[in-house]
This record gives C-alpha cells, structure tokens and sequence, in this order.
C-alpha cells in the first residue's frame, strides 16, 4: 500500500500531459490512508496521520528529529493535495461523475493535512 502510494503518484505526475480528459476514477488517485479508500469519512487526521508515520514511510536520518521529518513530510504533502494543484492536476482528468465526490474527498485531506501541520508547529 505504501509503495504503491508513491507509485501512483509518479504515474500521475508523469503522465498528467497525457492522461485522456475524463478518465480517472477515484481509486486511482493515491489516498494517503493505510486501507483502500472508499469514502470521506476514511480521510481523517488519524488515519492520514498513522499513514505518514508508518515506519517504512518516515526514516529519521541521523540529526534530524522524528518531528522535524514529519514536518517536512506534511509540507510535501500539503504541496501535493494543494487544491488548485490537485484539481489542474488530477481533478481536471477525473470521469466527470466522480470529480464532486474526489473533491470532497480531496478537500478532507487538506484539512487533515492542515491540522496535522497546525499541530506540529506547536
């Protein structure tokens, strides 16, 4: 699940030039979730939190912190599901009567995110 999440992003972002308008479906975007993704209630701050932190995710190299690597997880993170770059980027390429419900979906990560961040930072 964890590899195929940074796979799949690799996918996306490689072949986002490419990637035939109205074709995606929501269970090929990556969520940032341990179990496979099937609705909004799934995308909590403790779910997507469990999933950064999972050991094969989040190495600490020598001199950095658990939390200073977390943060820069979350950063990269809050880059990849940004809103205006997650709907030019996926949304945009997603069927059509699917975009509202991976928004939604979507818009529950970033604020997931956005806490997780919130709560680092303190």
């Amino acid at each position: 699940m964890l590899a195929a999440y940074d796979a799949k992003w690799l996918i996306l972002r490689t072949t986002a030039d490419i990637l035939p308008p109205d074709s995606l479906r929501f269970h090929q975007i990556p969520w940032p979730i341990l179990e496979p993704a099937h609705c909004v209630e799934q995308m909590t701050k403790g779910a997507i939190r469990r999933f950064l932190e999972h050991p094969s995710r989040l190495s600490v190299p020598r001199g950095k912190t658990r939390e200073e690597v977390l943060r820069w997880v979350v950063k990269r993170e809050l880059l990849r599901w940004h809103p205006d770059k997650f709907h030019s980027q996926v949304l945009s390429k997603a069927k059509p009567d699917q975009r509202s419900w991976i928004s939604e979906v979507a818009a529950a990560v970033t604020r997931a995110l956005t806490e997780i961040m919130a709560e680092l930072a303190h």
